[in-house]
């Protein structure tokens, strides 16, 4: 029994992107939070869904749901270990996401059913013209509604890509200090040689 609800939660969250943001002109569900990240100097295109409906598929994580859309002349290349994901909540904080459930909580992964792990694994890439989904995983006391924004360091093009959704400030509720969040800064590797050049690309 306890399988088949894994199944049922992750097949819940391959098909939440195109329930929140299909083009069917249906309203957002007032569980749901998204954003999107359009990079076209880059060809790339990254929708983000946060559903309360997923808390609790996986024990002690929620799960954002992640589109990459591959609209350059080239594939591209995902790293499982180097790669770095971000989204920026309500308050304004930078929460880290996890891609790979594997590398970094092995005692979960190892509970996790074979065809679940087929499922959620971060993929190597994204070929030209497709749209690759996975899931990001964060910690179940961080508040994903009304993320802002979200963030993705790419380990293979040695670039950050940042960008504020065009709703962000409508989502945003008064910032409070906290001491104990992390910045981005210390997850991302400073550029060597010639990506020092490489700026940070800014959407709405």
């Amino acid at each position: 029994m306890k399988t088949s609800l894994f199944s049922l939660g992750i097949i819940l969250t391959s098909i939440s992107v195109a329930g929140c943001m299909g083009g069917g002109g249906g309203s957002t569900p007032k569980t749901a939070s998204q954003t999107r990240l359009n990079l076209p100097n880059w060809g790339i295109v990254i929708d983000a869904t946060y559903d309360t409906k997923l808390d609790g598929v996986i024990p002690g994580y929620k799960i954002l749901t992640v589109a990459l859309t591959n609209r350059s002349v080239d594939i591209i290349k995902l790293d499982q270990a180097s790669d770095q994901w971000f989204i920026e909540d309500a308050w304004g904080k930078k929460q880290k996401g996890i891609n790979s459930l594997r590398l970094r909580d092995p005692n979960v992964w190892a509970q996790l059913p074979p065809k679940v792990k087929d499922i959620i694994e971060y993929p190597g890439g994204v070929q030209m013209g497709y749209t690759q989904t996975f899931d990001l995983f964060f910690p179940d006391s961080i508040d994903l509604q009304r993320f802002r924004s979200i963030s993705f360091y790419s380990a293979n093009l040695k670039q950050n890509f940042d960008a504020l959704s065009s709703t962000s400030m409508e989502r945003a509720v008064p910032a409070t200090e906290d001491p104990n969040t992390e910045s981005i800064d210390k997850y991302v590797p400073k550029p060597t040689g010639s990506a020092k050049k490489a700026k940070s690309q800014k959407y709405n």
